[in-house]
């Protein structure tokens, strides 16, 4: 390990060891941390305070960092000064600012008038880095990593910061605290609401004063600061007294004196959420280029500024683009002069919908909650729907009246949504697969004609796929695969006149020809027309004709015979 005699004889009498020796130490025998007895401390070079190996995240760990937060600093001088200050004008909390520091780190802190000082390399990165609270005032946070335990421990923490930063109204019961931090204030807040515990946010500019101000007086500037007020009123200020309070015993019997003088809430309790008036509404401009629409699975809504809840748009926003699009961006002079052209054209933007003036497909839509023995012998027999319309209840029976806007079902459901996720079109691979699919469900089906299911898909499907393929491949361009050039037609010869590269196909053989089979295997199987089966006959002759060379088949005695 590169160690001498000496150098071991120093580590023993000084009963400590530098952690990378340490740690050789362990891995060379085989053994972990574990084998570190838990009383053991840590220390730095030229660094007379040492701090427990193990620090527990008690009572007092928790009111010293709610000290910390409220009146502590720290400062350090590369390689010869590394410092946490807290201070405090009360001697209560002076004392029991020093008792927590004896607590947690098993050190006493220096004290000059009302400032403690813990002059610490370790406890200066506990603080800084590890915990992350912050350096000054405006860069203070609760450590991310406490923000989740249990509200018995989180108590200590806000007691403390209040005792520090807090202070109560003389005639009323109206608790505050103030900080130049808003992030901090988030912190705090979003604690108090753990604890059922409303509060308010406020936010002013305020002119620096004192020595602050003869500072900046000197240099002939004005400064203007940010200050924000974190505020608990009437029965929320009364629940921080039961559940939090103060540890400065001036500002807790300041509190309990004004207790019976507690108010009404402004703000409507609604079960577990609180209805507050909205005094003002202003438009701010957003300094990204793009605003995004937050989508939160099952409540579909979510925390602005710690608590105030917002539900996300849920398609607002798709009508209110929609709606733009057609102020904006039509005009008659873009419809088409054909039949149909106007259909669906915004000629008229309305606010108001009325049943009546709807399409007439949506009056033909049934609302019973169970059909009659008459529609189901109709369905048996192929009836058409119009001869069994007096038998259902639809929508349009009921335009003009109160109950057009109520429906009935046949299934009740709890979600609009619910049901499969994934049809299975979209999990099933190829449409031959899929086919099968459709013309084994058609069979088992007694309402539907599985013959006329199967033409339909040829006729609808397969044949205009095969007819449209084969005319894109005897129109098609040929394509470059060196160079990407494209041309309109087949060269003459094999090869690019640009590059020299080889020549493709864009349209390929096997696209032209791959519902052929099926076609032919779906018409021997099924009871389809006569003219279906010529029509697939005559487009797999014109195929085949196309593919196949006559020069180069290979023909057998039989072809002679």
């Amino acid at each position: 390990m590169g160690m001498g005699k000496k150098m071991l004889s120093n580590y023993l009498y000084r009963d400590s060891i530098p952690l990378h020796t340490l740690k050789s130490l362990l891995d060379s025998s085989g053994n972990s941390w574990d084998l570190i007895p838990k009383g053991c401390k840590l220390g730095v070079k030229r660094d007379h305070a040492t701090v427990p190996r193990i620090i527990k995240i008690d009572d007092s760990f928790m009111r010293l960092l709610g000290y910390y937060l409220a009146e502590g600093y720290a400062r350090s001088k590369e390689r010869s000064l590394y410092q946490i200050g807290l201070s405090s004008m009360e001697d209560d909390i002076l004392k029991d600012m020093e008792q927590c520091i004896t607590d947690v780190f098993g050190i006493v802190p220096g004290r000059s008038n009302h400032v403690l000082t813990i002059s610490s390399r370790l406890v200066y990165h506990l603080f800084t880095g590890i915990l992350g609270t912050g350096k000054g005032a405006k860069d203070k946070r609760i450590p991310s990593g406490l923000v989740s335990l249990p509200l018995n421990k989180i108590r200590h923490l806000l007691s403390a910061y209040f005792s520090g930063d807090g202070s109560v109204e003389k005639d009323r019961l109206h608790v505050t605290c103030s900080s130049v931090s808003r992030r901090l204030l988030q912190d705090i807040g979003l604690q108090l609401l753990r604890f059922g515990i409303f509060y308010r946010l406020k936010h002013e500019r305020r002119p620096v004063g004192g020595a602050a101000k003869e500072f900046y007086d000197k240099k002939g500037e004005s400064h203007v600061f940010d200050l924000y007020y974190l505020s608990i009123r009437s029965s929320y200020a009364r629940r921080f007294a039961e559940e939090i309070g103060f540890v400065s015993m001036r500002k807790e019997a300041a509190l309990n004196s004004v207790l019976s003088k507690e108010g009404t809430p402004r703000s409507i309790v609604s079960g577990d959420a609180i209805l507050d008036e909205i005094k003002t509404v202003e438009p701010t401009r957003a300094e990204a280029d793009y605003l995004y629409d937050i989508e939160v699975e099952d409540h579909h809504n979510f925390l602005i500024n710690d608590f105030v809840v917002s539900a996300n748009c849920d398609g607002d926003e798709d009508c209110v683009m929609l709606l733009m699009d057609g102020l904006l961006n039509f005009s008659r002079s873009y419809l088409p002069g054909k039949r149909g052209g106007w259909m669906d054209a915004p000629l008229v933007l309305t606010t108001r919908i009325d049943p009546k003036e709807i399409d007439k497909e949506a009056h033909n839509i049934d609302i019973m909650e169970r059909y009659p023995l008459e529609f189901y012998e109709a369905a048996e027999h192929f009836a058409t729907p119009k001869s069994v319309e007096d038998a259902m209840d639809m929508v349009a029976k009921h335009l003009g009246t109160a109950s057009q806007y109520k429906s009935r079902f046949t299934h009740s459901t709890s979600d609009i949504a619910a049901g499969p996720s994934n049809s299975a079109y979209k999990t099933l691979g190829s449409m031959v697969e899929k086919l099968n699919v459709q013309l084994a469900l058609a069979r088992r089906i007694k309402a539907v004609d599985a013959d006329d299911v199967a033409e339909r898909v040829i006729n609808s499907h397969f044949l205009p796929d095969m007819i449209g393929n084969l005319r894109a491949f005897s129109r098609q361009k040929v394509r470059c695969v060196k160079c990407g050039a494209k041309f309109r037609r087949p060269l003459l010869s094999d090869t690019c006149p640009r590059c020299h590269g080889r020549i493709i196909l864009t349209v390929k053989e096997g696209s032209v020809k791959k519902y052929l089979d099926v076609s032919m295997r779906v018409a021997d199987e099924y009871d389809i027309s006569e003219y279906t089966r010529q029509r697939i006959e005559l487009i797999g002759i014109e195929i085949k004709s196309l593919f196949e060379s006559d020069k180069s088949r290979q023909m057998g005695l039989f072809d002679f015979m």
